[in-house]
């Protein structure tokens, strides 16, 4: 059996970690750098997104398509099940029933392979012993993180100002600290250990109805680089499974969907209309009540980091995969990815606009008067029967010192023209009678009589 586990997590890329395997989750994905799916050298598993578990034999089964004898016997583990209705025919059986006598059969295993549909979550709630130790965490942490000069100079330049961090409830702590797991609730984990292991660093809670939900930890560069380098945030076990969300108060115009909560928590900041999401990691869904919500919503701008080509669309790996299930999902929903940087922290760390990039990606507002709309490049293509017909497009909006940005896309790769204007290959205006050509209007006129 120690075989078979060493070429799971090979062919997985799952790393060791005292005496488990963690990695990205076979089942519903997740980038390289995630450590929701454990493998454990008794053969058990487990993901903590989307609640894919079980022992060497369901692994057998569900991902390498034997039978349950075949699985029996290359785990070379007997059966136990003595309720099993199939006992008296199955080779490992007790002989009662009639079977036919065959020898082992070879069954190609089944390549490893993204779900095709966007998971659903199930939910999970801490219990409340974990609650009670968790809040008191988190209210002990908020005070340092305000005195921490250097992490709150950090978030500003990331999105998340000083008021947004009190409002958001973020915390700090100072060095890592080990908590006896019983105290809060948890038994023993799979290798005996009785302590909670709690990193260093900026601490992210997340609240459903005012009681804590959930805790993030980013751990400091410094802590980083004296082990588990590869171990940027680590969910603080017993938390619960739903996603952060924040709702505004007033008007939801759409949804913007992140990865990481920090990302969430700038986008917030910055609009007050856009339900924000952060899924946690990147191939993770959502739970059914808040799958239903989005559906509702006019526009679901898909934010996730996935290395967009030179047409904008998303790459190859887990990033791209997870995409493309949110696009086949929702019909409203739209790839987005920020004009520069890694992802939506990095953008404004660049000096980009946050509020400027959402509202791009979303409806015109419809309330606002046509004296408040802005000005915006279009596309004015000529219909049937000689009718022009405006389009807005995406406006030039504060970005990168230094860098130019395409006119009609917001692109900034293979750009061509001079200080009036520049455009990508793929939006090259026209000036052709019934082609596309450049215009600048109000983006309410929707229609040139």
């Amino acid at each position: 059996m120690q075989n078979i586990i060493l070429n799971i997590a090979e062919s997985h890329k799952l790393k060791k970690n005292g005496g488990r395997w963690i990695g990205a989750c076979p089942e519903c994905g997740g980038s390289s750098t995630s450590d929701r799916f454990r493998l454990y050298a008794d053969g058990g598993f487990r993901c903590f997104s989307c609640s894919f578990k079980g022992d060497i034999i369901t692994w057998l089964r569900k991902r390498e398509g034997k039978s349950c004898p075949d699985a029996h016997e290359a785990a070379g583990i007997p059966c136990r099940a003595d309720s099993c209705q199939v006992r008296g025919t199955c080779r490992f059986g007790d002989g009662s029933g009639k079977r036919t006598v065959r020898g082992p059969r070879s069954v190609t295993p089944i390549a490893p392979q993204a779900s095709a549909a966007l998971p659903l979550t199930v939910v999970k709630s801490p219990q409340a012993l974990w609650r009670e130790w968790a809040e008191s965490l988190a209210e002990k942490a908020m005070p340092a993180l305000c005195n921490n000069s250097e992490a709150m100079a950090w978030l500003a330049k990331r999105g998340i100002p000083a008021e947004a961090v009190d409002r958001f409830g973020l915390g700090w702590l100072g060095h890592d600290r080990k908590v006896k797991r019983r105290d809060i609730g948890l038994q023993p984990n799979r290798e005996g250990k009785e302590d909670l292991w709690v990193p260093g660093g900026l601490v992210i809670p997340i609240w459903d109805d005012n009681r804590i939900h959930r805790i993030r930890i980013r751990r400091t560069d410094e802590a980083r680089s004296r082990f588990l380098p590869s171990l940027k945030y680590v969910w603080v076990e017993g938390s619960g499974t739903e996603p952060l969300v924040f709702r505004p108060a007033g008007k939801i115009r759409g949804a913007v969907i992140v990865e990481a909560e920090l990302d969430a928590c700038a986008i917030a900041a910055a609009h007050d209309q856009v339900m924000v999401i952060a899924l946690g990691t990147v191939g993770a869904g959502l739970p059914a009540g808040l799958r239903a919500e989005v559906a509702g919503l006019p526009v679901i701008l898909v934010a996730l980091d996935a290395d967009p080509d030179i047409n904008g669309k998303p790459g190859s790996g887990a990033g791209p995969a997870a995409v493309k299930k949110w696009l086949a999902a929702f019909r409203q929903a739209r790839f987005w990815p920020v004009p520069s940087g890694k992802d939506p922290g990095h953008y404004a760390e660049l000096g980009g606009n946050l509020r400027s990039w959402v509202n791009i990606g979303l409806a015109p507002d419809i309330s606002a008067s046509k004296n408040e709309l802005p000005l915006s490049p279009v596309r004015l293509t000529v219909g049937e029967g000689g009718k022009e017909k405006i389009e807005p497009q995406q406006p030039e909006v504060e970005g990168v010192p230094g860098l130019k940005w395409c006119r009609i896309c917001f692109g900034n790769k293979f750009l061509h023209g001079d200080a009036g204007g520049y455009f990508c290959v793929n939006c090259v205006p026209y000036d052709k009678p019934g082609r596309v050509v450049l215009a600048t209007v109000p983006i309410g006129e929707n229609v040139v009589d």
